[in-house]
């Protein structure tokens, strides 16, 4: 009710009392006047103080919004950071498993373009096909992209781990050329307790080094200095550079990886391909 309806309402209260009791009008009329005279000056005073009290209220409840809204994005982010962990520990073992392979495969196929910037997409592929082929499957799950990125990242953490941890060759560069790269390997052969006989630079019959073991055993290794994956014509050319100089096993090693053709054909050869930093591990790895 408006303040000028609730005066004429008491106004007309007033009149209809002084017609019952002429005697009251004198002091209800005092009264009214008492009453708007407070009225006129409490009214803006109290419109004030709610209107004061109502914004309030209205920030305080818009500062709760955020808040609630901030806890309950930081119970999922934390959730999701369990989750994470819960992960990475179940991927630990797997990658631990095949980091030597890993870090093997990164020297092979990363590589500086003419340019000097590095090329990935070779690399990119086998984090797929590894991720696809050999993560999922052990980890009896389907990965969704955010997993998928999550494995790229501990693939790199692992690689830059292992390298880190294992002390570098200091004697291979990428600028060798390949009879640099043949004294590298039989070097580094030698280091291991082999000994070694480099062959003439021609007329080698596809044999670089010939590798004696203690036994006498006689193994004939060719070594492949290249920027791209060595074909199947090295394979061919060391087992046939085998039978030549009388060799009981035949060894391709390489900085660089190996094509399919020329893995399905050493397969079927018995020639052992590998990669000079596998070199420590001749000795188990060779057919008996």
């Amino acid at each position: 009710m408006q303040p000028i309806q609730t005066y004429m309402t008491l106004f007309g209260f007033t009149l209809l009392a002084g017609m019952v009791e002429p005697g009251l009008i004198g002091p209800l009329l005092v009264g009214l006047a008492l009453f708007w005279a407070v009225d006129a000056f409490a009214r803006p005073w109290w419109k004030t103080r709610h209107e004061r009290r109502q914004t309030e209220e209205m920030n305080r409840r818009r500062e709760a919004i955020p808040s609630r809204l901030v806890f309950d994005i930081s119970r999922k982010i934390e959730h999701t950071e369990q989750q994470r962990e819960i992960f990475r520990r179940r991927i630990a073992p797997v990658l631990q498993a095949h980091q030597k392979t890993l870090t093997r495969k990164w020297r092979q196929l990363v590589y500086d373009d003419e340019y000097g910037e590095p090329v990935f997409d070779a690399w990119d592929r086998e984090m797929d096909y590894f991720i696809t082929n050999v993560v999922a499957p052990q980890l009896e799950t389907e990965l969704s992209p955010v997993d998928h990125a999550t494995v790229r990242v501990l693939i790199s953490k692992a690689i830059s781990n292992h390298l880190r941890s294992k002390q570098p060759l200091a004697s291979f560069n990428d600028a060798m050329s390949g009879e640099d790269y043949e004294r590298f390997c039989a070097q580094l052969l030698r280091d291991l307790g082999w000994r070694c006989t480099m062959t003439p630079p021609s007329g080698d019959q596809g044999v670089d080094i010939i590798v004696t073991s203690k036994d006498g055993r006689r193994i004939a290794v060719q070594c492949k200095k290249l920027s791209s994956p060595v074909g199947n014509a090295a394979v061919q050319e060391v087992s046939a550079g085998r039978e030549y100089h009388e060799a009981s096993a035949a060894v391709v090693v390489s900085n660089a990886s190996f094509t399919p053709a020329a893995r399905q054909l050493a397969q079927q050869c018995g020639v052992l391909l590998l990669h000079h930093e596998e070199l420590p591990e001749l000795s188990t790895r060779l057919p008996p």
